[in-house]
């Protein structure tokens, strides 16, 4: 099924599953809806499709995963922000969208950007510039704000040891997001020879090696990174390494 094809049919599964809902088709994998009585709607289904190329046969449970939360309260408070990683590629595909230019995001280097949503347990929804407004929460203070709140969040940071490489696990969301966290960058939880390399190619994937381990280098371009890798939620397939406090691209 191609990418035309799979947002037809989530349409379809759309009005099949919620009497009262309006489904315009934008384009291939953007689909704007709206369900009585909630606000509207911009679904991207880029991470959703991906998920499909994977595994086609999980096809209603992605849809169903793609819409889970139009159940939930909706929750918009400080106490809920959280840092989200997102590479080029989201960047560039959201931008000639009214739900793109909405939101609130910083430019972490050429290649990553900080975005910021709301944490309700079963989903997520981007935050705003307007919602910064309603909770009076000014552009210099929300990283702060979101990271304390990430850091709540995944209590429990998990290593685990490979040779020349380290493979870290939280809470199977917000792996990525841990490069905002300035106290875990020491050699003491990281011992790797020269300067801090990560690859995050999804937002739950996060791998550490340094700049003088050949092998973890390797393994990270050969085995992570590699064209024919795919994945759910994807960042990016670049390299960073941590200099000045700073992540460039490697």
């Amino acid at each position: 099924m191609d990418e035309k094809a799979f947002t037809v049919e989530f349409c379809k599964y759309l009005k099949s599953k919620f009497q009262d809902i309006k489904v315009e088709y934008i384009k291939e994998l953007e689909v704007r809806y709206k369900i009585a009585g909630k606000e509207e709607i911009t679904a991207l289904l880029y991470n959703a499709y991906t998920e499909y190329r994977i595994d086609p046969s999980e096809i209603n449970s992605i849809f169903e995963k793609s819409i889970v939360w139009v159940n939930d309260k909706n929750k918009k408070t400080m106490e809920n922000i959280v840092p989200i990683i997102k590479g080029k590629r989201f960047y560039m595909e959201i931008q000639d969208l009214k739900f793109g230019k909405d939101l609130y995001f910083e430019k972490l280097n050429e290649e990553l950007y900080i975005y910021y949503a709301f944490d309700n347990e079963h989903h997520i929804s981007y935050v705003k510039i307007e919602d910064l407004k309603k909770l009076e929460i000014s552009s210099n203070e929300i990283r702060d704000v979101a990271i304390d709140n990430l850091i709540t969040l995944v209590p429990q940071i998990k290593r685990i040891d490979f040779d020349g490489f380290f493979i870290i696990t939280a809470n199977g969301i917000y792996e990525s997001s841990l490069i905002l966290l300035d106290d875990i960058w020491t050699k003491e939880n990281f011992p790797v020879k020269g300067d801090f390399v990560i690859a995050i190619p999804a937002r739950e994937v996060l791998l550490i090696t340094g700049t003088q381990e050949e092998k973890g280098l390797k393994i990270l371009k050969e085995k992570y990174l590699n064209d024919d890798m795919e994945y759910s939620y994807f960042i990016t397939k670049e390299m960073f390494v941590l200099r000045n406090s700073r992540w460039e691209v490697y």
